[in-house]
């Protein structure tokens, strides 16, 4: 495709990202999309989305404060081992008799936890609806953590320093952390150690079910097929099942410290993961939305216009792939590039990917990148937010960071917003300094 032709296409993309962000402003319903209703019950509240087009419900339940962070030093693995160890048996089933439960109803269960929050995520079919919600209350409520399961989850530590196992996995969960927060709670990681969750107990995991997974510290999206009066009575079922707790967050904000270092992992193969940590993404809404843009044309969502895989892959052949995640974090939000290269490029990588990076800090980015990274944006979350599971998990994941209901309207009414000096201006301080992470087969 020549230049012209591309420069069309992008017009008329950015003509559409217009149009789109212009219904929405008059009316949030001109793109499609409810926001959430959030409805109080008995002095906690929840947030509902219906859907008649799916023959799906959807749940999820997440626990604010509830991460490594908020552990005490001894206790920093727990969260990791709840999340692993939730289905090991609950109610009247054991492990065994639970997961089949779960296949023959055909539910969908997924645990998640950060350095913040842990939570949970489910969906069931509609006509398993009755058991289901039975089966989930008894995960909730009493779950029996068997003790041989627990300890073969333990003693299989999920690779956490297993490196070669899942390389940017360590990098985003274990490695940076430890290196980029300095005396704080984050620098223990997402999972904590593999020393530290060795000596857990089954009475830490209760002691975490009784005391984290509160009515307090709840936030809950309840949608897809259910009416909200059903929605309501779910959502009582649920709080009936979680202790009242008292849970606050104790936890100070902090910056990442870089100091343009390269940290060395060795792991045995032929691939190597190259990971490179930016500073901290400044919380102001303009300043958010424009790294948000400048994060495309570094090759967020591993777009392919972005440098990284225009540059690294497309021009020099370098990596395999390659691309960058801002992560939110309650007191620290920072980006976290990955290249995905062959043992013996790892240099010439670097030493390419801090050229993009000057290139970018000394000379910004150009109006046409600009209009593609708004129009590419919108079009990728036009597609991501097709499913009401995901507009549930996008609202969900926007409210554990503090940001309101409208935060879908308002993404979109700030991008058309950015301008072309706010990402430039942006780019000189994110790009100065960054910290090189390591994990590969050569020594």
């Amino acid at each position: 495709m020549n230049k012209k032709i591309s420069n069309i296409l992008a017009s008329i993309l950015f003509c559409v990202f217009h149009y789109i962000t212009n219904c929405y402003a008059n009316d949030a319903n001109e793109w499609g999309v409810k926001p959430p209703t959030e409805i109080s019950v008995n002095n906690n509240k929840f947030w509902f989305m219906e859907d008649s087009n799916t023959q799906l419900i959807h749940i999820i339940i997440g626990f604010k404060y509830s991460g490594s962070a908020y552990q005490s030093i001894d206790k920093i693995s727990v969260p990791a081992l709840f999340a692993f160890s939730m289905l090991c048996g609950a109610g009247k089933y054991s492990t065994v008799e639970l997961k089949n439960k779960i296949s023959e109803l055909s539910l969908s269960i997924n645990t998640q936890v950060s350095l913040d929050n842990f939570y949970i995520s489910i969906s069931m079919p509609l006509i398993n609806k009755d058991e289901g919600i039975q089966l989930i209350m008894d995960i909730l409520g009493n779950p029996k953590f068997e003790e041989n399961e627990v300890k073969k989850i333990q003693q299989s530590a999920y690779g956490l320093q297993d490196y070669a196992d899942n390389p940017a996995g360590c990098i985003a969960s274990t490695l940076a952390p430890a290196i980029i927060f300095k005396d704080h709670p984050y620098n223990r990681g997402t999972y904590g150690t593999t020393e530290n969750m060795l000596k857990l107990s089954i009475d830490d995991l209760r002691n975490f079910h009784k005391n984290f997974l509160t009515q307090k510290n709840c936030v809950c999206y309840i949608g897809g097929n259910i009416s909200q009066n059903d929605a309501t009575e779910l959502f009582e079922k649920i709080t009936k099942a979680l202790s009242q707790g008292n849970i606050a967050d104790e936890v100070k904000n902090t910056e990442v410290k870089l100091n343009n270092s390269i940290v060395n992992y060795y792991a045995d193969g032929t691939q190597t993961t190259i990971a490179f940590v930016l500073k901290n993404v400044p919380t102001n809404s303009k300043q958010r939305y424009a790294a948000r843009l400048l994060f495309r044309i570094l090759g967020e969502n591993y777009c392919f216009k972005g440098r990284i895989l225009s540059i690294l892959r497309s021009q020099k052949g370098l990596i395999y792939s390659g691309g960058v995640r801002l992560y939110d974090a309650n007191h620290s939000n920072y980006a976290i590039g990955y290249l995905w290269v062959a043992n013996n490029k790892v240099n010439e990588s670097i030493k390419v990917t801090k050229e993009i990076l000057a290139d970018l800090c000394n000379k910004g980015i150009t109006q046409e990148e600009l209009d593609f990274a708004k129009s590419n944006y919108i079009g990728t979350l036009a597609t991501q937010l097709r499913s009401s599971l995901n507009l549930s998990l996008f609202f969900f994941a926007n409210h554990l960071v503090g940001k309101p209901i409208s935060c879908l309207n308002d993404t979109l009414l700030e991008i058309e917003k950015v301008a072309l000096n706010d990402v430039n201006t942006l780019a000189k301080n994110l790009f100065k300094d960054v910290t090189f992470i390591v994990i590969g087969g050569a020594k």
